[in-house]
């Protein structure tokens, strides 16, 4: 099979980039927002590999949890490494490798975090815990916290609340806002549509 990122450079990527006369980015946006609503599959606990302890972005050999994308050599953006560092989803306790510990041997199967149904979890968040961290008690209006309010009256995100900070990914990409926590680093629709203000807004109406 080939690699991933190979599949990918194949099928999808171009030399130019036009613009489209019916959708624009926004739809992307859209969908993958959407998409986190429905699925959100943790990763292995561990971000190194069991057999010596070496982180999954400092090797290229396939040992789990570590599960990295081999990189061709005429990639046209990696040219530094020969893989890209992946850790692999936790799986469901008595399936894959685990499952011979149950006198069986089954499939993988994945875990998922989140209800499997369009409830804006992605907004509200899908645990209490999570949910209390993101409302605003100082009233009983119902309003979602904020952050600072910028000169043009629309806030920031809220400030974190002690969120674990990934060395993985280093320093630079530290969440220091959430709303929600898990998706406000890998989607912006909160930042380009201001989604606490139009909320909020509609709230105290």
């Amino acid at each position: 099979m080939p690699s991933a990122r190979t599949v990918s450079l194949r099928i999808i990527s171009t030399p130019t980039v036009t613009p489209d006369d019916l959708y624009t980015h926004m739809l992307m946006q859209w969908g993958q927002f959407i998409d986190h609503d429905l699925d959100f599959v943790p990763t292995a606990v561990s971000h190194a590999r069991f057999s010596d302890g070496r982180f999954c972005n400092e090797t290229c050999n396939s040992q789990s949890p570590c599960f990295p994308i081999p990189v061709a050599e005429d990639d046209p953006r990696v040219r530094r490494h020969r893989c890209i560092g992946f850790v692999r989803s936790s799986a469901m306790c008595g399936s894959g490798v685990t499952s011979v510990f149950f006198d069986d041997v089954i499939q993988r199967e994945q875990l998922n975090l989140l209800t499997s149904y369009i409830d804006a979890s992605m907004v509200y968040a899908f645990s209490d815990e999570d949910a209390r961290n993101l409302r605003d008690f100082s009233s009983n209006r119902g309003l979602l916290r904020a952050g600072i309010v910028m000169p043009s009256g629309k806030p920031l995100l809220p400030p974190n609340r002690g969120e674990f900070v990934d060395c993985q990914v280093g320093p630079s990409l530290h969440r220091p806002f959430i709303q929600n926590i898990y998706i406000a680093l890998v989607q912006d629709i909160f930042s380009k549509v201001h989604l606490i203000s139009h909320y909020n807004r509609c709230s105290n109406a």
